[in-house]
């Protein structure tokens, strides 16, 4: 799995993308204290394209069906990798 990162700028309220930073993640997380790393909250790319093709982060929101219907959930990283925060909710 390639290690990418994004983090969300509280300020400018906008997505900094890990690979949009020359010089790879040490580069990326410099970046971020450089600008006070407690404006972002960066999260965790799981490996994972949704039916659109674009990358799927930890805190992203999805939707999926299942045994005939239609659920919604959280991603979020835990213990033993990424789960759906709030499957079957």
């Amino acid at each position: 799995m390639e290690m990418k990162f994004r983090a969300w700028d509280k300020a400018k309220e906008e997505f900094i993308y890990s690979e949009q930073v020359a010089g790879g993640l040490w580069r990326f997380f410099k970046l971020l204290e450089d600008r006070g790393i407690r404006h972002f909250e960066s999260e965790m790319f799981i490996g994972r394209q949704d039916a659109d093709d674009k990358d799927i982060y930890d805190g992203d929101r999805i939707e999926f069906p299942y045994n005939r219907k239609t659920h919604t959930g959280e991603i979020a990283w835990g213990s033993f990798g990424f789960w759906i925060k709030g499957w079957g909710n």
